[in-house]
């Protein structure tokens, strides 16, 4: 997804300035106590800029408290 911040016209030219490109990661996770906090743990150090959502598809474990944690 790009975001543009600004954006202006000179002599029918578009100039974009400010442009930013983030990235989702979306982790699916069920049942995943034993190994979800390491997986967060090495996506924050492998790639800190990257926003994440964590998708806990009603485990029945701890899963949902690392989550909330």
């Amino acid at each position: 997804m790009t975001c543009i911040a600004y954006t202006y016209r000179t002599a029918g030219i578009h100039v974009w300035i400010g442009t930013t490109e983030r990235i989702l990661a979306i982790v699916s996770a069920y049942n995943e106590e034993e190994s979800l906090e390491a997986t967060i743990e090495e996506l924050k150090q492998k790639a800190p800029s990257i926003d994440f959502v964590i998708i806990n598809d009603g485990s029945t474990d701890g899963t949902r408290d690392i989550c909330l944690a």
